[in-house]
């Protein structure tokens, strides 16, 4: 059963994208505080903060994507028609 993601069983849940932008979102302002730290260990934290972000924005558009295609086949989230 999914627990975070909408679904049957949890039609209260968010939707990939919704998931995906929330965490984005929180790593874009849990690194804000850092950006005038110039320790090497900061600047490795923030290198690897902006390589996930990154990785978040292709999987946000893969997940849009996805819901172009359902939309165009007719299909909800759940497979459903």
């Amino acid at each position: 059963m999914t627990q975070l993601l909408a679904s049957p069983a949890n039609p209260d849940g968010w939707s990939l994208e919704e998931v995906l932008e929330v965490l984005r979102g929180d790593m874009i302002h849990r690194s804000a505080h850092m950006v005038d730290d110039t320790r090497p260990e900061i600047r490795g934290l923030i290198a690897n903060n902006v390589a996930i972000m990154e990785h978040l924005t292709q999987c946000l558009h893969k997940a849009h994507e996805s819901t172009r295609i359902l939309a165009k086949l007719g299909v909800d989230a759940y497979g459903r028609r």
